[in-house]
């Protein structure tokens, strides 16, 4: 799920929305600005599909899952040797009858009553996180990088190689001069 609609892009710069000549570009720069909020955020912003976390016990009734937020819970396991590949048992969630887990989405944890043991690699998330629907700030970011870089693609037309598109720069406040989304970003 992209973080902007092309169409919105179009609509914030006053281009025609009936007009495709330019819609590869657009969403190239919307990919573009897309991927710069994930490398800035750290993880996906949008909605994931199911990926597995292993991690280590604990000790403790409660895990917290490092990315945020936790939409759902597909399944958690443990293996009693961390040496093999085998998962030994599945745990089910709270629900209409009793489980052995439940998602706090909250705190962003894992809650098993039982203890999680301490034993490293011994358990197996697999979880969906990001947002269904993305945040207006983060709308709003995204929307105005593109933006920038458009107007400053047709301004200056030099192309970039990192960006596989016209270069981008900007006046950043607290900066003397100009410079570039690319040269903030870490790489």
């Amino acid at each position: 799920m992209a973080l902007v609609e092309p169409r919105s892009l179009k609509l914030h710069l006053n281009l025609d929305v009936a007009d495709t000549s330019q819609d590869e570009f657009v969403a190239m720069l919307l990919a573009w600005s897309d991927a710069q909020i994930v490398n800035m955020c750290g993880q996906q912003v949008a909605l994931t599909q199911p990926e597995p976390l292993v991690f280590d016990g604990n000790g403790r009734t409660e895990f917290v899952i490092p990315n945020f937020p936790v939409q759902s819970i597909v399944s958690l396991k443990t293996r009693t040797n961390p040496q093999t590949t085998t998962w030994d048992k599945v745990y089910t969630a709270f629900g209409a009858t009793a489980g052995d887990y439940e998602l706090n989405k909250k705190k962003n944890a894992i809650f098993f009553p039982q203890a999680f043991g301490q034993s490293r690699n011994q358990y197996q998330v697999v979880y969906t996180y990001g947002y269904t629907d993305i945040p207006g700030d983060v709308q709003s970011v995204a929307l105005e990088m593109a933006a920038i870089a458009y107007r400053e693609s047709s301004r200056k037309g030099n192309q970039d190689p990192r960006l596989g598109v016209q270069s981008v720069s900007a006046g950043v406040s607290g900066t003397s001069g100009t410079k570039s989304y690319l040269d903030m970003v870490p790489a």
